[in-house]
């Protein structure tokens, strides 16, 4: 019981002279960009520019504490495929540091991920036999332009989970792309 009141002391001294913590609470930064697709899951091809994403990243008081090393935030996003190959929803936590006194800025993030069926047909195909569930990562570098407008470019990757069958043939996914980012 002390321990956990110690903490909660801390967290709340810590929180307490930040005057950005309370505005934190509603701070949403709103993330929109395209991908290039890996061809066969070996290298990432610019004319493969098949993927929309849309990704919301929400700011939360409590994780202020971790202000010096970054900022951690919960996000949720969609990537959209154009081109009758599964989409995916996921969600997670991302994990951005500034890269010094700069405006560039390092992201890691992870999570899950649930894909849908193949947009062009309503049998799923042999890429996408099934299994849904998706372990999924990403990294960005990234540039902070304004006070609110970032640019990022994204590497994003999903693979099947231990859930899944092994020989389900579902490859990983791999994008490489270009994210604009607004906070609000």
């Amino acid at each position: 019981m002390k321990v956990w009141m110690a903490v909660s002391v801390a967290v709340f001294a810590l929180g307490a002279p930040h005057a950005a913590s309370a505005q934190a609470l509603g701070m949403i930064e709103l993330r929109g960009g395209v991908f290039a697709n890996a061809d066969d899951a070996e290298t990432i091809d610019p004319s493969h520019v098949e993927d929309i994403n849309v990704e919301v990243l929400l700011g939360l008081p409590v994780l202020d504490a971790l202000s010096p090393l970054g900022s951690v935030r919960p996000h949720v996003g969609a990537t959209i495929n154009t081109d009758s190959k599964a989409s995916m929803a996921y969600a997670g936590a991302s994990w951005t540091v500034p890269l010094g006194f700069t405006p560039f800025f390092a992201e890691a993030g992870i999570g899950a991920a649930v894909a849908g069926d193949d947009l062009g047909d309503a049998v799923s195909s042999a890429s996408d036999p099934g299994c849904r569930l998706r372990a999924r990562a990403s990294g960005s570098l990234g540039v902070q332009v304004t006070e609110s407008i970032g640019v990022m470019g994204t590497l994003d990757h999903a693979r099947t989970t231990p859930l899944c069958d092994e020989d389900a043939g579902i490859d990983p996914r791999t994008g490489l792309g270009v994210r604009l980012g607004w906070k609000f």
